[in-house]
């Protein structure tokens, strides 16, 4: 028999920000309601309002029989750490997952609408969470008829999740235990340094105020932020030469991430006061330093947890979530430089470009004190694509240990082989 559940819930913390885990963990966090459904049985609602938990769906629970939900690690976090109530990752089965495998969007109401469904998944209950939940109003100060609303949104809620469920092709069994392994990766937590998480806040929160004074006396107080885009805009662009203005708006589009600044920056004619704009940039850091916010935020105990959804990326690897631990930096330190970078960001020691070293520093923050060992999947890509072109002189040159990269490496820069530095074996690879 399938069950199928969805929650609303309260709180005072915020979920968005601060990640499922911390949410569920959080005490003031507490549920509304719970609708469900068996089978092709009527949907059916409990307000916890006193009300007792429905009999039928607790046995399900403790037969370990399956459960359906949309995300259903939040309806699985919910029962486990607020309602008290067991429910183990084997028999939680995900439709938004089963959705994403199929080739839909992530959210509920876009899988709903790229499906053609008739249940539409409107405002107003967005409206509902953003009136109550997200302000953790207790479910008696509601007024009766935003109940009634709120009722009939967590119904649809379960509709909907019946109608991608019907429409899509079911995981496979090897599928469906990789997503449970993800869920146990999600339990288990990552350790991170959060004493030097705190510290490399600080550091960069000190910069960032020194940027933003060095930027205003820089443009004469027309831009005051690196985030202030449009007076950077009306700042900047007239001070760039036709050519230059064409590297930072390919196809018409301005772009000012790090790959057009930099090659901005290799103008020789480029007005100085530009040129110090895009040191300041470099000097403020960039998305990477708000890694370290998020381990603040979302950490429980010193471990974060949450990390990684199934099936996100287009290959159909898991990606990554809060803390956004699928694009860290290269390591450019050894174990010992970047022990001593920590130490000195955490005592207040000055250490130099400290954006760009901090950047670095965020793949080190991850720790375990009995340490670690990392493995990759060798040549991943290069031998996928080998075997989907037939390329058979590749493949038989990988199972004889030969390093194409290394390879290539000689070719471009004219050495031997066994002379390919480890840098220009990375730039073959790309």
């Amino acid at each position: 028999m399938k069950l199928s559940i969805d929650y609303e819930t309260r709180s005072e913390d915020d979920l968005t920000q601060n990640g499922l885990y911390h949410y569920a963990n959080h005490p003031s966090t507490k549920v509304y309601m719970m609708a469900y459904q068996f089978d092709e049985e009527p949907i059916q609602i409990w307000v916890n309002d006193g009300t007792k938990f429905p009999q039928e769906v607790l046995e399900h629970f403790k037969a370990n029989k399956p459960v359906w939900a949309f995300n259903v690690a939040f309806e699985r976090l919910i029962t486990n750490k607020v309602l008290g109530i067991p429910l183990s990752i084997e028999q939680c089965f995900c439709t938004a997952a089963m959705g994403r495998v199929n080739g839909l969007p992530n959210s509920l109401a876009k899988q709903a609408l790229a499906l053609g469904s008739n249940i539409s998944k409107g405002i107003e209950g967005k409206s509902l969470i953003q009136k109550y939940s997200v302000t953790n109003t207790p479910w008696e100060d509601i007024p009766k008829d935003d109940q009634d609303k709120f009722k009939n949104y967590c119904i649809d809620d379960v509709k909907v999740e019946r109608v991608v469920a019907l429409c899509c092709q079911d995981l496979s069994p090897a599928e469906w235990e990789d997503f449970h392994n993800v869920e146990r990766m999600n339990d288990r937590g990552i350790k991170v340094d959060i004493e030097f998480a705190q510290a490399a806040i600080k550091l960069a929160s000190s910069v960032r105020k020194d940027v933003k004074i060095k930027l205003t006396a820089l443009t004469g107080g027309k831009v005051k932020s690196i985030t202030e885009r449009k007076q950077r805009d009306l700042w900047l662009l007239p001070r760039l030469t036709e050519e230059q203005l064409a590297v930072i708006t390919p196809k018409g589009n301005l772009s000012f991430d790090k790959t057009r600044r930099g090659l901005l920056s290799t103008f020789p004619d480029l007005d100085d006061k530009v040129r110090r704009y895009l040191e300041l940039s470099e000097e403020a850091g960039g998305s990477t330093l708000s890694k370290y916010d998020a381990m603040i935020r979302s950490n429980i105990d010193g471990r974060i947890y949450g990390a990684f959804m199934f099936n996100a990326a287009t290959t159909g690897r898991a990606s990554s979530k809060l803390v956004q631990l699928q694009n860290l930096k290269r390591p450019i330190f050894d174990d010992e430089e970047a022990e001593r970078l920590i130490e000195d960001v955490i005592n207040g020691v000055d250490i130099e470009e400290p954006a760009s070293t901090l950047a670095y520093l965020v793949r080190p923050t991850i720790f375990l004190e009995e340490g670690m060992t990392t493995y990759d999947y060798s040549s991943v890509e290069y031998i996928v694509l080998s075997y989907l072109a037939n390329n058979k002189k590749a493949m038989t040159d990988y199972k004889n240990d030969v390093d194409a990269y290394k390879v290539l490496g000689s070719e471009i820069f004219n050495c031997p082989i066994d002379k390919v530095t480890k840098d220009q074996r990375q730039a073959s690879k790309i």
